[in-house]
């Protein structure tokens, strides 16, 4: 029981990952932290260890979130903080189960950890990395080979009262070519699109005029592509194409 309350740390990132849109990654560190816990040579290990792997994501998470630097960037998808999280994560894993593996006893008949029963503690941990790898490397948002993410809806919506979004066209030219997406603005009340859509995206960041392209970096721990929006406005609808 005493292996339980660190392992109770698991609900960090997954709490954490949750709020951020990402829950299956939170859930995949969630168990690494967990099993880390219940790997560690000792009670007090387990907190160490536990702790370690849940400070290192939300170092991640914070550096990915807040990146440093000037200006007015994007946020990266969840790519950019679970891949660094999972690696530190699981090296701590690697640690602590080498550690009570080497200290494990021949025969458990004496209460002590015998190497099958480490093995089969560790064998969760191993699992939540392979898994893990498979749900940071193909992520949900839209990431190509080069790093060039669809754009986090919060950069652009809510849209304000009275404008109606809907995407139209998603299109990608290769495995590792820019996408493009496109989305069509409707004035709903009837009134004229421009201003409204102007002013909203330059509160959203962007320096939007009327019409035409821009672009903002992309920040956070890996290098990524520049996200730009090309803007075509009419007098009841815009439309906005981002790559």
């Amino acid at each position: 029981m005493a292996r339980w309350w660190p392992a109770l740390l698991g609900l960090v990132p997954l709490l954490v990952a949750a709020a951020d849109g990402a829950w299956p990654a939170g859930v995949v560190l969630a168990v690494v932290v967990a099993a880390t816990a219940f790997v560690s040579p000792s009670p007090r290990s387990a907190w160490v260890l536990a702790g370690l792997a849940c400070a290192a994501f939300l170092g991640c998470w914070l550096w990915s979130a807040f990146p440093p630097g000037a200006g007015s960037p994007l946020r990266p998808p969840a790519f950019d903080w679970y891949v660094p999280a999972c690696v530190a994560a699981g090296l701590l894993f690697v640690v602590a189960f080498g550690v009570r593996l080497q200290h494990a006893q021949p025969m458990a008949s004496d209460g002590r950890d015998g190497p099958a029963r480490v093995l089969v503690l560790g064998l969760s941990g191993v699992l939540a990395l392979c898994c893990g790898a498979g749900t940071g490397l193909v992520p949900d948002d839209g990431l190509t080979g080069d790093r060039t993410a669809d754009l986090r809806t919060d950069a652009y919506l809510p849209l304000p009262a009275g404008l109606e979004v809907r995407r139209t066209k998603h299109e990608c030219l290769g495995a590792h070519a820019r996408c493009t997406v496109e989305y069509e603005v409707w004035a709903s009340d009837g009134r004229p699109v421009d201003g409204r859509l102007a002013a909203h995206l330059r509160d959203r960041g962007w320096p939007a005029g009327l019409a035409g392209s821009m672009c903002r970096p992309v920040r956070g721990i890996f290098t990524w592509e520049p996200s730009c929006l090309d803007v075509s406005i009419g007098v009841t609808k815009a439309v906005l194409t981002f790559d």
